[in-house]
């Protein structure tokens, strides 16, 4: 799993199949949502992810100790996929939950499944035929999907509007052609590899419009906050861009150092 993968699943938090933690203390932290997936649809978790306060914080676990609860603490065993990512030198952790075949599956003896999102214990399953209200999870995801396509939508109107500003009738570079130095800079961006194609873009947007807000990245690439707050952290912790002013003045300025080395042109 590549950590463009991670983004786009962040993008995804509110599904009902996709859960993210930000610490694992004890099993106890993920035992639970291990079964309920299982004993649901299945799903993913991630560890090392705070979506709520979009840090990425990491994890130490280790692949074997999450075998061990999913094998040993987990009855029936249960067959997880084990994704390590590495970003920033911290490790992300994708726990790949197959719906199981042999359900109901327990933690610890208890039986949990999925309820608004969140692990609850299943006491019926203990002296009754399992069984699990799948259905109910499909109204909203419908109703997620059509709000996402209603926001796409809009998204790709503002962004278009957003991306012709700089071009637009009594701008001063209207009718202009891209300048020679700007060419250059654009495809020494291009050149860089450890940033994806939305930072690259940012990047090409900071050559004329020298700062960048949340709002703005939202816009121009139709992400959520969370995504846009993870990659603007993800380029300041590269060097690329420096941080300015904070609450709901933050912004995103060129880093003078890192800049000189994509030959951005600073006032």
């Amino acid at each position: 799993m590549k950590w463009s993968e991670i983004l786009n699943y962040i993008e995804k938090e509110e599904s009902p199949s996709l859960k993210f933690i930000s610490r694992v203390y004890h099993e106890d932290d993920l035992g639970p949502a291990v079964t309920a997936l299982a004993n649901t649809r299945g799903g993913k978790i991630f560890i090392g992810i705070d979506t709520i306060n979009c840090h990425l914080i990491g994890t130490d676990l280790d692949r074997k100790s999450i075998e061990n609860i999913c094998k040993n603490s987990c009855t029936p065993d249960i067959n997880a996929q084990i994704d390590i990512v590495s970003r920033n030198e911290k490790n992300i952790i994708c726990i790949t939950i197959p719906e199981g075949d042999s359900k109901p599956y327990f933690y610890e003896k208890k039986c949990y499944t999925l309820e608004n999102k969140q692990s609850v214990e299943n006491k019926q399953s203990v002296t009754a035929p399992f069984t699990t209200d799948n259905k109910s999870l499909e109204p909203d995801i419908a109703v997620n999907n059509t709000k996402k396509i209603n926001e796409t939508r809009n998204e790709t109107i503002k962004k278009t509007k957003l991306l012709n500003k700089d071009t637009s009738p009594g701008n001063d570079s209207s009718g202009q052609e891209e300048s020679k130095e700007d060419k250059v800079i654009s495809e020494n961006i291009n050149d860089l590899h450890d940033i994806n194609h939305r930072q690259k873009k940012a990047l090409e947007y900071l050559i004329k419009n020298k700062s960048i807000r949340n709002k703005t990245y939202r816009e121009l690439f139709g992400v959520s906050h969370k995504t846009a707050h993870l990659e603007f952290i993800d380029m300041v912790s590269r060097g690329y861009i420096i941080v300015n002013g904070s609450g709901r003045s933050t912004c995103y300025i060129y880093n003078p150092d890192r800049g000189k080395q994509i030959s951005f042109p600073f006032s």
